[in-house]
């Protein structure tokens, strides 16, 4: 139990035999009734514990791993150090007449794996006396994505921000003003520019956070008086009540506008690490300029964190280095160490002639990899690699670019299922057809093209148009053919979002979700469709024909490797999955094709 000055609040006992898995990490956890977040330092730690098994893809009843099995014992064995915990029910403990004046202080706070706010009550008696009591706290974990540390202490401003506002609209007392307290300097200055200045995450955050609060509410705090600072990172239960900086808050005077004097230094030697922390970036471009630059002071910043990659991975006198001479490096006039070679008098670029040689794990050279990457519009490896080394040399390159996480593939991508249970949806087109008459009129037709998520089939249909009727026939042909499937997904066509609607109410197990995994299939219909016809135009019949023998024609590519050896097993295809065996949609004779052409 824990005893809240009169109040218990019913603490989780008798479930340490409970099997190690995330299911009961997850039911203990939400079984701990903390309404006003005092416990926020302590059960932080077990949302960040269920995150890690989220990413590692622990299933809900499989055995936890070792080291977060370890982490997940200590935590459930501060359980019982729960009774000790309390803190004062009451927030006013005398007459509110004597009191002359109160106010709200909301903290905020971001590590790499979690943020948080609090809020404090703080009452200044007629005496001077002052005193500081606990509201409310509120901690979050951090998203999967990586965000820089200054982003995410922006979350938390949103978050301290929000609290605040509730805590004073719910609060019936005579709140005179309100200040909201981080210990960021750069989420300080966001919050009190303009929104329109930042992109899309930033600008949606900011502006929420200037409608709910004022700008003159947001102050400047050191660190170590930041009571978030608790809640972002995690405290044992039997340390947190032994912080008197979560009760009280932070000591009288402790927090105020930082004073800034303007001081002039020299040195001879000069450490870029020092001064900037690698970790606040996310993305090299960030990490190379900021707003204003011009290109000659930019290509000079990326000289710079160039060099000093270079020192600190070699050290000085880095081309003299035995492990290095099989690169044949040498300094060129900037000081940059570049790889050598028998292309000194070639007329090529000297950074095609003498790439900029780099270590790789360096987390400049993460960012570098994953800004190529981008670049090259999510590229596979030998593509990414080859863009690298039009400037720069990575040691063991190709590694260092694998390193590059891809995202999770989807379940409906990995669940073995037969042909078009998952399903994908677009349409190809148009195609210039002949009436079925006499008439010379040309008429335009399109292909509906299903596509099977799991394994690569595809499945045609001629359509006179695009619209919602059209569409929804050749869906029924299609499930009349080849059944109902349970997924569909399609691109952002008003065709699709209008049959949505239709297919919504009546049929509840059809999900409707947006996509591209088709496109390659689509480009290989009309590269086929370009070989057969050409110029020509069929009339609808026989471009039903084409189409057919094009999908049976796309359903027999290989999905796996050819072999070379004769004995080895032919190479499986979506028409193995389809019908058993190889599609030939060609019932005739050689001859009797002779005598056709």
């Amino acid at each position: 139990m824990l005893k809240t000055g009169g109040t218990v609040i019913p603490v989780p006992a008798g479930r340490y035999s409970d099997p190690l898995n995330k299911r009961t990490l997850l039911s203990l956890t939400a079984t701990i009734f903390d309404l006003l977040g005092y416990l926020a330092p302590f059960t932080v730690r077990a949302k960040m514990l269920l995150q890690l098994l989220w990413q590692e893809g622990t299933s809900w009843d499989d055995p936890l791993p070792v080291p977060v099995a370890a982490v997940w014992r200590n935590w459930k064995g501060e359980l019982t150090n729960l009774a000790q915990v309390r803190f004062d029910r009451a927030c006013i403990q005398c007459l509110l007449m004597e009191w002359v004046h109160i106010d709200l202080q909301g903290f905020s706070d971001a590590s790499g794996s979690a943020y948080g706010a609090v809020v404090y009550l703080r009452l200044v008696h007629g005496n001077g006396k002052v005193e500081v009591r606990f509201l409310a706290a509120k901690s979050r974990v951090a998203m999967i994505k990586k965000l820089s540390l200054s982003r995410l202490e922006l979350m938390a401003a949103l978050l301290c921000a929000r609290l605040i506002t509730h805590v004073k609209r719910e609060a019936d007392l005579p709140i005179r003003s309100c200040f909201c307290w981080s210990d960021s300097s750069v989420a300080l200055c966001w919050i009190r520019s303009d929104a329109q200045r930042w992109k899309p995450f930033m600008a949606n955050r900011v502006r929420e956070i200037q409608e709910v609060t004022s700008s003159d509410w947001w102050r400047h705090c050191p660190t170590q008086d930041n009571q978030a600072d608790l809640a972002s990172r995690g405290r044992p239960v039997s340390k947190l009540s032994d912080e008197s900086l979560w009760d009280s808050g932070p000591r009288e005077g402790g927090v105020g506008a930082p004073k800034t004097a303007l001081i002039m230094t020299t040195s001879l030697k000069f450490d870029l690490w020092s001064v900037m922390e690698i970790t606040r970036y996310g993305s090299y471009g960030k990490l190379i300029r900021t707003r204003g630059l011009s290109a000659t002071e930019t290509r000079e910043a990326e000289k710079t964190w160039i060099r000093q990659v270079q020192v600190s991975a070699y050290g000085p006198g880095s081309h003299r280095r035995k492990d290095l001479q099989q690169f044949n490096p040498c300094l060129d006039e900037d000081g940059i160490l570049r790889v050598g070679g028998r292309l000194t008098f070639a007329e090529l670029p000297q950074e095609t002639r003498n790439p900029i040689l780099l270590p790789h794990g360096d987390e400049v050279v993460k960012l570098l990899i994953q800004h190529v990457h981008e670049q090259q519009l999510h590229a596979g490896v030998n593509q990414t690699l080859a863009a690298t080394r039009r400037r720069f040399w990575i040691t063991r390159g190709r590694s260092a670019v694998k390193d590059v996480q891809m995202a999770e593939l989807p379940p409906e991508r990995t669940e073995a299922v037969g042909p078009f249970v998952y399903i994908g949806v677009d349409f190809a087109g148009p195609i210039l057809a002949r009436s079925d008459g006499k008439s010379l009129t040309l008429l335009k037709t399109y292909v509906c093209v299903f596509t099977c998520m799991v394994v690569r089939t595809i499945h045609l249909e001629l359509v006179p148009d695009m619209t919602v009727h059209s569409f929804l026939r050749a869906l029924r042909r299609f499930i009349s053919r080849r059944g109902r499937p349970r997924l569909l997904q399609s691109d952002n066509f008003r065709t699709f979002h209008l049959a949505s609607r239709f297919l919504k109410p009546p049929c509840k197990s059809r999900n409707w979700k947006c996509g591209g995994y088709w496109e390659r299939l689509v480009r290989s219909i009309k590269v086929a469709l370009n070989y057969v016809l050409g110029r020509c135009h069929a009339k609808p019949d026989k471009l039903r024909t084409v189409l057919c023998e094009i999908e049976a024609r796309i359903n027999d590519r290989p999905l796996t490797i050819v072999s070379d050896r004769p004995d080895d097993q032919l190479a499986l295809t979506p028409a193995h999955f389809l019908i058993g065996t190889e599609s030939n949609s060609e019932p005739f004779s050689q001859e009797a094709l002779y005598s056709f052409k």
